[in-house]
């Protein structure tokens, strides 16, 4: 279902779904967000020798009817103009100095904001040493109007407190203060004013009342505006003005009045003036005293505050009869704010270092209260307008910690445990993200647990098991670009095989390597992620790409070199060796490099490690989840258990489906590095058929190919299942011709030319729910492919298999 919404809105839609017998409704909700975007960090160089200069950026804003203000300190930002997808914020920046500024936008209920820095130069001096003055140059005499200095039209109020006493003022004609910003003037018309300027020191709501003095002998019609900035001239910023307001104020309604304006900190103006123009024939109506009172609610909210992480920060405040909520637009720091009578508090716990803009937005139920304009009064409450104020927390590590080399800012203990391998050769810890799939870092941590309570004591801890197990199969498999060993695509429980054609003929059908036809047979007895070949004794094909299986049975030799190391090495000494294959006990070519010692998968850990976070005591690992992790089949690794059987009606024994085709593989590489082409990242065989099988005194591992999935599209001529037999106890590597056999195969090895095709039991339970849907087929049918894709859906990612 799709709905137009406009920009900056929230729209609900109700859905009804009607049938011969009955009716069902439900409600949806579509946001189109606010969003701000184009600013950047801006500056400008002041004039010779000036002390500031204006400093402006652009923004496009959506929708273009969104209200747009500012906030800086020091400074009062202002934005222009006021509606339009193309809106300027400018700053007066003092010299040499950088400011940041934070526009915030909002749309009904809908809001963005946006942080950006501003930066004045340092202004350049005059390096003129002529000091001679230049000689003065006649002009001729002009004829002006006098009219009052702009000074002489304002009576300063100071800083707003709370106890700001009322002032009293006078409009007249004679004293040449006339209004700006009146929103009635035109060219022709003349309103009498005066201004009041004012300083706010911290968020807050100010209630502005002028009244009529008593002492009038016609009460003035007073017109009351207020400005942003201080400005004496009447020129600043309009923000809101007022007529008259409700009866029960002072001696008349028509008297003026702004109530609960809430205000950033920054420089006002308050100008009093009146609804009609200065006319001579009526003085009265536009002369006279005043009466001005300014009452100010003031937070007493700062910009910035510091705190630490894993320390709550409390910060007390003022909100009179408002409620305050909190946000924060980003994770790594909690925010509440609660409220008890006119005292607000705001609690902020960091759980990472770094800036965060934490929004404190303000509201209240209106409308039985005495206060408002002259519009009719609502009978209904209303919610107020909507304020908020912007506070920024710095949070930085506690005592004895640092930040850790994680780019999220969370900190480590400076202990010699987490620091002693930042520097690593070139490279620092946490200086690469590696990739890994959902599964495999799931499933490391998992047989960690199970592997390290079997070998407990010992001080080896869970993510470090785990990130000693994910750094093998960088360098069992490495992907290399331009020599460098990438960290990119992610590595997954099935990547299977390397291609090693070169010294291990007896992988491939008939002894023989083949880049046409039989290449889709290619079986290479390492599988799953640490590429286990005749270890562990007793595991077939599928349980060694099973990470609670070979994975398991991985985590244990490792913990157990770790912990129990031989007599003169130390705990680390006896993981290297071991992971360098210099001991009886086991080990990964990969891991050893080209040179002894070079102990490349240590390194890899190392980096991969960022030890424990001092916050949650939890253990951080460097790495990113990525591909298919959502997938339902995603942890299965394209393995799908099965039943089979050697003839249509022989006896049903385990077996499994390595679909390394299918689209829903974690991590599943493309057809150009599949198949043992020769320089394939990591290839993986054609899907395949994995079991062991047979007599208990000759159980025989087995992997057959189906025709239909080992040719690929286009293939002429006779097509083979091709199956492989090896004993458990025997090398792969180290088999005869006779080892592969073709379509058939004597389950009874009793050479009695009893050969029967493998077939299998394919059901639908997959994608239908009913177990009984189920096909055997022959793994020599030419539809046993297109069987398999319709029970377990998924795509070939390209070769056109």
């Amino acid at each position: 279902m799709t709905h137009t919404v406009p920009a900056g809105t929230t729209v609900t839609v109700t859905v009804t779904c009607t049938t011969s017998t009955s009716t069902a409704t439900a409600d949806a909700q579509f946001t189109a967000e606010v969003e701000i975007s184009g600013l950047d960090h801006a500056s400008a160089t002041p004039d010779t020798d000036s002390t500031s200069a204006e400093v402006s950026d652009t923004f496009t804003i959506t929708p273009t009817a969104a209200r747009c203000s500012a906030q800086a300190t020091p400074g009062t930002p202002q934005v222009a103009p006021a509606t339009g997808a193309s809106r300027t914020v400018t700053l007066d920046v003092a010299a040499g100095t950088t400011v940041w500024v934070i526009v915030i936008c909002n749309h009904h209920t809908n809001r963005d904001l946006a942080a950006t820095r501003f930066t004045a130069h340092p202004a350049p001096t005059n390096t003129d040493t002529d000091t001679t003055p230049p000689a003065a140059t006649p002009t001729p005499p002009t004829t002006t109007t006098p009219t009052a200095n702009s000074d002489d039209c304002d009576t300063p109020l100071g800083a707003l407190t709370a106890a700001t006493p009322p002032t009293t003022g006078t409009l007249a004609a004679t004293d040449g203060c006339t209004s700006t910003r009146h929103p009635r003037k035109t060219a022709t018309s003349t309103y009498q004013a005066r201004r009041h300027t004012f300083t706010l020191n911290s968020p807050g709501w100010v209630t502005i009342t002028l009244e009529s003095a008593a002492t009038n002998t016609q009460r003035i019609d007073t017109y009351l505006v207020l400005l942003r900035g201080h400005t004496p001239d009447g020129t600043g910023t309009y923000i809101t003005h007022n007529d008259d307001h409700r009866s029960g104020y002072g001696t008349h309604g028509l008297n003026s009045r702004l109530v609960d304006v809430f205000l950033q900190p920054g420089d006002y103006t308050i100008e009093t003036t009146t609804y009609h123009a200065h006319s001579t024939n009526n003085p009265t109506r536009t002369t006279g005293d005043y009466d001005l009172t300014v009452e100010a609610t003031l937070t007493g909210l700062q910009a910035s505050y510091d705190a630490t992480v894993g320390r709550e920060l409390r910060i007390d405040f003022e909100t009179g009869d408002f409620t305050p909520t909190a946000s924060v637009p980003v994770s790594g720091l909690a925010a509440s704010a609660t409220k008890s009578g006119p005292a607000a508090s705001l609690s902020v716990t960091p759980s990472r270092t770094g800036a965060f803009s934490v929004t404190l937005s303000f509201s209240r139920l209106s409308g039985a209260s005495d206060r408002g304009t002259r519009s009719t009064r609502s009978a209904t409450p209303r919610a107020a307008a909507a304020a908020s104020y912007v506070v920024t927390v710095d949070s930085t590590c506690p005592a004895g910690q640092v930040p850790g080399p994680h780019p999220n800012g969370t900190c480590i203990w400076d202990t010699d445990e987490n620091l002693a391998a930042i520097e690593i050769g070139d490279q620092t810890r946490g200086s690469q993200l590696y990739e890994v799939t959902p599964a495999l870092l799931e499933g490391a941590k998992r047989v960690a647990v199970q592997a390290l309570a079997e070998n407990s004591g010992c001080g080896m801890r869970t993510g470090q098991l785990a990130a000693v197990m994910i750094a093998i199969g960088y360098w069992e498999y490495p992907i290399e670009v331009g020599g460098a060993n990438q960290r990119v695509p992610a590595r997954s429980l099935m990547t299977l095989s390397r291609s090693s054609h070169d010294r291990d003929p007896p992988l491939y059908p008939e002894n023989v390597f083949s880049e046409t036809v039989d290449v889709g047979a290619f079986w290479h007895p390492g599988v799953g992620y640490w590429q286990l070949d005749w270890w562990p004794v007793g595991m077939n094909h599928a349980e060694r790409a099973d990470i609670d299986e070979g994975g398991h049975a991985v985590a244990t030799k490792l913990a157990g070199a770790y912990c129990s190391p031989w007599p003169g090495e130390t705990p680390e000494q006896s993981l290297k060796n071991f992971l360098d294959a210099k001991t009886m006990r086991g080990g990964w070519s990969g891991c050893k490099g080209a040179t002894t010692g070079d102990d490349q998968c240590y390194e890899t850990f190392q980096k991969m490690y960022l030890g424990v976070e001092s916050f949650s005591g939890a253990e951080r690992l460097w790495v990113t989840t990525a591909q298919n992790s959502g997938d339902d089949h995603a942890r299965g690794g394209g393995v799908h258990d099965m039943s089979c059987r050697f003839g249509s009606g022989g006896t049903d024994f385990p077996c499994w489906l390595y679909d390394t085709e299918s689209a829903s593989i974690e991590g599943a590489f493309s057809g150009g590095n599949k198949r043992g082409i020769t320089g394939g990242d990591s290839p993986l065989a054609a899907p395949f058929m994995s079991f062991t099988h047979g007599p208990e005194a000759s159980m025989k591992r087995f992997a057959v190919f189906p025709q239909s999935f080992a040719y690929p599209a286009g293939a002429t001529g006779t097509k083979i299942t091709w199956i492989k037999v090896v004993p458990t106890g025997a090398r792969v590597r180290n088999t005869a011709a006779s080892s592969w056999h073709e379509d058939d195969y004597d389950e009874d090895d009793d050479d009695s030319n009893n050969d029967n095709e493998l077939h299998a039991n394919i059901c639908e339970l997959h994608i239908t729910g009913v177990p009984d849907r189920c096909e055997r087929l022959s793994t020599t049918s030419p539809l046993f492919a297109t069987t398999v894709r319709k029970a377990y859906p998924g795509q070939s990612p390209g070769d056109g298999r």
